[in-house]
């Protein structure tokens, strides 16, 4: 019989390397929120630079979520400004539609079921550009799993 894990340590060892061996390499199984883009240092929900639109709670009251997205982006006045959309999941179509028109995203789950996807114009300096998701990476089964 195998020896108990008896220590966080321990556990979190062996769920890396067995999610090493499942899938190595994978980029869909990197965790979203693993670094932050240089944009994003620093920069809370409440900032006055950030525009934020509540995607889950229009659903919740049958409305039509694409307009209020639209008009947060149109409140994007400063190339520092952000739009933050909280969302019951990571929206691959939007990222990617966001990237053709030059707006970089970032995505994290906070909780089971929340995402929280940052779009922004990419600094040059920080060597950023907007770029589509894959259509691979957008067809994976973690990208069917998390609902985009």
């Amino acid at each position: 019989m195998k020896e108990a894990l008896d220590s966080n340590e321990q556990i979190l060892d062996a769920f890396k390397r067995i999610s090493e061996q499942i899938r190595p390499n994978d980029p869909d199984c990197r965790p979203m929120n693993s670094s932050r883009p240089r944009e994003l240092l620093g920069l809370r929900d409440d900032d006055h630079h950030v525009v934020f639109v509540d995607v889950i709670l229009r659903l919740q009251r049958n409305e039509k979520p694409w307009p209020a997205i639209m008009h947060g982006l149109t409140e994007l006045r400063d190339y520092e400004d952000v739009l933050l959309l909280r969302h019951s999941s990571n929206p691959g179509p939007l990222r990617e539609k966001f990237a053709k028109c030059g707006f970089a995203s970032w995505a994290e789950e906070r909780r089971v079921g929340e995402w929280y996807i940052y779009f922004y114009r990419p600094l040059a300096s920080a060597g950023a550009v907007a770029q589509p998701m894959l259509a691979a990476a957008a067809g994976s089964s973690w990208a069917r799993a998390a609902g985009a």
